[in-house]
């Protein structure tokens, strides 16, 4: 199993393999795929592959319902298990890095990355984009690298409230 996992020691092969998310014994018949405007079912996860300027809008968009930040852990392999199951299971959001297979037989973009949106937090994700959209956020900044730049003010107020000091 090792040399399958691409892990060069036994023992961390088999222990990796053996934390993989599983669904519960006998609670799930299967696993029903289909794209969202086609799918005629309520999905239990929806994958959102993006770029790393829409996952920006997308994480802006939860943060601002939740106030939180998105936790997500990170392999390069076995997407398919962990952009679903631990979703499915947790109730939370999740960022996956695609897997080889991803990219061999799903032909995904190799900048794509993978979003997960459970279905019992759907509608605070659509509320944060539609917030977000309204507030003019958007994925892409028109960059411009300045050597003294003026600070934006949310940066003085985090600085304030670390004790830190404020200025221009």
């Amino acid at each position: 199993i090792a040399s399958l996992m691409g892990i060069s020691e036994a023992d961390k092969a088999e222990e990796f393999v053996a934390a993989f998310p599983k669904l519960p014994l006998g609670k799930y018949a299967g696993i029903l795929i289909a794209p969202l405007d086609k799918a005629d079912f309520q999905p239990d996860v929806t994958l959102v592959y993006c770029k790393n300027d829409q996952l920006r809008l997308i994480l802006m968009a939860v943060n601002s319902q939740t106030g939180a930040m998105v936790d997500s852990s990170f392999t390069a392999l076995d997407s398919c298990v962990y952009s679903v199951i631990p979703p499915l299971l947790e109730g939370e959001y999740r960022i996956t890095l695609p897997d080889p297979g991803e990219y061999e037989r799903a032909l995904t973009a190799e900048d794509d990355i993978i979003f997960t949106i459970p279905a019992q937090r759907e509608e605070e994700f659509y509320k944060g984009v539609d917030f977000q959209l309204q507030r003019g956020g958007r994925g892409s900044f028109y960059y411009m690298m300045k050597e003294d730049f003026e600070r934006p003010p949310f940066y003085n107020r985090l600085f304030e409230a670390w004790g830190l000091d404020t200025g221009d």
